[in-house]
């Protein structure tokens, strides 16, 4: 497993994005559907997955703070953990 003070999940990224105003999607499934996985397809957002399951996405909070100020307005609407 992994440990939880280190990774976040995909829960607290909607939290942190919606604290920021960049989403209004204030369901997660709402989030993960037109949100998260429009991104991936395109290839605007490549999100880190858990080695053992590869559908859960685990970020550390340095990430979510890349994402978030890579997402908002005037930013560059591109993200990679890689």
């Amino acid at each position: 497993m992994f440990n939880s003070s280190k990774y976040k999940t995909l829960r607290d990224l909607h939290k942190r994005l919606l604290e920021e105003g960049i989403v209004g999607y204030t369901k997660i499934n709402n989030f993960r559907q037109y949100w998260i996985y429009p991104r991936e397809k395109s290839g605007s957002l490549v999100c880190p997955k858990d080695a053992t399951r590869k559908r859960n996405r685990l970020f550390t909070k340095k990430q979510i703070d890349e994402i978030a100020k890579a997402f908002k307005p005037g930013g560059v609407g591109v993200w990679s953990y890689k």
